[in-house]
């Protein structure tokens, strides 16, 4: 008997988490969308090491 039981759905817990969620993740979205200004390009230095026989 015990595996045909309806279990009771108590919804307003279920609508408490599901705005819980949503708020997390509308927290978590402004935190990605706060972006800082880039810093100021730097200079590259390139080095380049040939064989001997190729200079």
């Amino acid at each position: 008997m015990e595996l045909f039981r309806e279990a009771a759905t108590n919804w307003d817990a279920r609508r408490a988490a599901v705005e819980t969620h949503y708020q997390r993740r509308l927290d978590e979205i402004v935190r990605y969308a706060d972006v800082q200004e880039p810093a100021a390009p730097q200079a590259l230095g390139v080095l380049l090491v040939l064989p001997p026989e190729a200079t």
